[in-house]
């Protein structure tokens, strides 16, 4: 199934692993030990990885969040969605899982840029909008 949205990284997220591994580089021609051109390596390659990273999907039925490129995947069924609260920094996803236990996902705003942010969090109002309505 394809996604019918998708977000990408902020890509400053990504120009950090790039920049830490031009330091490393730097540091490796002045001190030449291995382990600096070692860790620079592999500071390319999480920055690759990092770069091409959607952390948000939606899908006609569920909302899939990946924050890292090796972390878990999280699956929440759009009827699961119950609250949204914003603070300075983040947001917060209220969803009921499987068991009906109650949960909350902090997704912090550096991780998409500002416009992307705010087309995420109005695709997300429509979803909280239509689950209180059905269950009222």
């Amino acid at each position: 199934m394809k996604p019918t949205t998708t977000y990408d990284i902020n890509p400053k997220l990504a120009y950090q692993f790039f920049l830490l591994a031009a330091v490393k580089v730097i540091s490796y021609l002045i001190i030449p030990y291995d382990f600096f051109l070692g860790s620079a390596t592999f500071s390319v390659i999480a920055g690759i990885l990092q770069y091409n990273l959607q952390p948000i999907k939606f899908y006609p039925e569920y909302l899939e969040l990946k924050f890292g490129p090796l972390g878990s995947k999280k699956f929440i069924k759009h009827n699961q969605i119950t609250k949204l609260q914003k603070n300075t920094k983040n947001v917060f996803i209220s969803f009921t899982d499987s068991k009906n236990v109650e949960q909350t996902i902090k997704i912090p705003f550096r991780l998409l840029t500002k416009e992307d942010f705010g087309f995420f969090i109005e695709e997300l109002k429509e979803y909280v909008k239509l689950n209180r309505a059905k269950s009222s």
